[in-house]
């Protein structure tokens, strides 16, 4: 073959391979390759949020709520509770950075349950919600109103470390709120 047929059948083949529209321009390819599926979180478990949210205050709310449910859990199985039976979170509000737990009317049995017992339980919260980064401070109410107890205080927010544990974690300076199964 001679130079002019291998420079015929090399220029056909960049051609072949770029392609071209009328004008010379080069053409745009006719498909793009489909991003990655990616699975969406299951929030059929999260109750709808209300108020000015982002989605990052959401899931701060959302591993609130699911810690605490956990810790709620474990306690109705446990021989030993610190937490009084039937006790159930109703909502949890996240604003600067402060959890506000909030209970159903159960939760005031804990004020009878000894000192040692409402230290325990306040530990147990404060370990459960030291898992979400994002929350320093945690602050217990009973149905709106803040819990009352002689052996504790309860009225003013209070510390909570962060602990990181095997999941992913997120934080927020928003405010929002949701509901507890």
């Amino acid at each position: 073959m001679n130079r002019n047929a291998t420079a015929v059948i090399l220029l056909a083949t960049i051609v072949s391979l770029t392609g071209c529209q009328k004008g010379g321009a080069p053409t745009q390819p006719q498909s793009s390759p489909s991003p990655p599926q990616v699975a969406a979180p299951n929030t059929s478990q999260v109750p709808p949020v209300t108020g000015a949210t982002t989605p990052n205050a959401r899931t701060i709310v959302a591993q609130v709520t699911s810690a605490v449910d956990a810790l709620l859990a474990q306690q109705a199985t446990s021989k030993y509770p610190v937490l009084p039976k039937a006790v159930k979170l109703q909502t949890v509000t996240i604003k600067n950075d402060v959890a506000t737990l909030d209970f159903n009317e159960k939760f005031n049995a804990l004020a009878n349950m000894g000192d040692t017992t409402e230290a325990e339980a306040q530990k147990a919260l404060r370990t459960a919600v030291g898992t979400v980064k994002g929350v320093t401070k945690m602050n217990v109410t009973v149905n709106g109103k803040p819990f009352n107890s002689q052996m504790t205080d309860w009225s003013t927010p209070f510390d909570v470390h962060y602990q990181p544990d095997d999941e992913g974690d997120s934080s927020s300076q928003d405010s929002t709120e949701t509901g507890s199964n």
